[in-house]
């Protein structure tokens, strides 16, 4: 599975132009891996397949690691599934949780890292995220726009945030897993390195207006003030996250002796160009006053 590095930041020049050539050499190596049946050394082939690459195209680095991570991804979601869903596990179940939730994000946060220096080449980003359906086709029956919608929703984030000027950060990958923390992004005109804002981003359908709330407002009777202000309504699940999530920034608050400021942003429906992860004018206009009032001017 992929690891997490900073290295992949110099990995992945799309501004060069990747070789699309590659992306058919990838699948059909791995298809043809998988073909060959589960032999005992079949996890030394494929991790051996994945070097070659490597080596081979260390300038497209990212997106190898991106692509063969996705059989990697099935099998953690595999042993997800078949954890006991009350979640009374035992000490090795929460160590395959552990694990699985890590490796998983790892791998998103692979991705997302090279569409966003894709840029906006759509091309590029096009012929990946078809690589990516196809390359899941071979190992799970789950559509992967599900997973693509997930990663769009941090990429057209972090490009609402730049856009507006702010300087966002994709999370360390235990942050995305255990503290459920996408992005972290320093207030405007402060020094925050040591201890930036928490962002936690829900971009899925249902959602018909932005919403974002400074975890400081998730609580009663605060949230039914801010849907009467805004007139809207916060389904079931999104409150039920946000709680989570104000719940684990005050334990993180609690056990580092210090204050942790976070932010719930659940994004509407098509507010991303579902391949590159651009917002649209209509998402940027209306998340403008939130903007405003969360991150203000200094």
């Amino acid at each position: 599975m992929v690891e997490y590095n900073r290295q992949f930041e110099r990995h992945i020049s799309p501004e060069h132009g990747a070789d699309l050539g590659l992306f058919n050499d990838i699948y059909n190596e791995i298809k043809n891996l998988k073909e060959q049946g589960s032999q005992q050394d079949s996890e030394k082939k494929y991790n051996d397949l994945r070097e070659k690459f490597i080596k081979e195209n260390p300038e497209s680095a990212l997106m190898i690691e991106a692509l063969f991570g996705i059989r990697d991804m099935t099998k953690d979601e595999e042993r997800l599934a078949k954890l006991p869903k009350d979640r009374r596990w035992t000490p090795e179940q929460q160590k395959i949780f552990r694990k699985s939730m890590r490796e998983l994000t790892e791998w998103q946060f692979a991705i997302t890292h090279f569409i966003l220096k894709a840029g906006k080449n759509e091309k590029l980003a096009e012929s990946f995220w078809s690589e990516c359906d196809k390359l899941n086709s071979l190992f799970s029956d789950r559509p992967f726009q599900l997973y693509q919608k997930g990663i769009i929703g941090q990429v057209g984030v972090y490009k609402m945030m730049e856009h507006f000027g702010l300087n966002p950060e994709m999370a360390h990958p235990d942050k995305d897993a255990f503290e459920s923390t996408d992005l972290l992004v320093p207030s405007r005109g402060d020094n925050q390195k040591d201890n930036p804002n928490r962002v936690q981003t829900k971009y899925r359908s249902g959602t018909k207006k932005t919403i974002l709330i400074p975890t400081k407002e998730i609580s009663y009777p605060s949230i039914d003030y801010y849907e009467k202000e805004r007139n809207i309504n916060i389904s079931y699940k999104d409150k039920k996250e946000m709680f989570r999530f104000k719940e684990k920034c005050d334990a993180k608050a609690q056990r580092e002796h210090k204050e942790v400021v976070g932010f719930y942003l659940a994004c509407p429906d098509h507010s991303f160009n579902f391949v590159t992860g651009e917002p649209s004018k209509e998402f940027l206009a209306q998340i403008e006053p939130e903007i405003k009032k969360c991150f203000p001017e200094k």
